[in-house]
């Protein structure tokens, strides 16, 4: 059962990152472009070139946002716990 905090937090923080994406995504694209985001890469009312923008835009938004996300999970179970997160003791340890 060790870590099963961190694990809840983990999914959570997840969860939390891409809704957070999603969200960014969607409403950046229609401010930039003017249309809704392409619905999949094989919607045909989308042209390739656009269906690859969308896909790294939206690949770079869930990078970031899933960093920082992970970043304040790490964080609020270290004040909640008084130890770092499962994932960041295991790098403390190895430096």
């Amino acid at each position: 059962m060790k870590g099963i905090g961190w694990k809840l937090v983990a999914v959570a923080s997840g969860v939390v990152a891409s809704r957070i994406a999603r969200v960014v995504t969607k409403g950046g694209w229609k401010a930039v472009t003017g249309k809704p985001m392409p619905l999949a890469a094989k919607d045909p009312s989308s042209s390739a070139a656009e269906a690859l923008v969308f896909a790294g835009v939206s690949a770079a938004v869930m990078a970031v946002t899933k960093t920082f996300v992970d970043r304040k999970a790490a964080d609020f179970y270290e004040k909640s716990t008084g130890r770092p997160a499962p994932p960041v003791a295991k790098l403390r340890a190895k430096s």
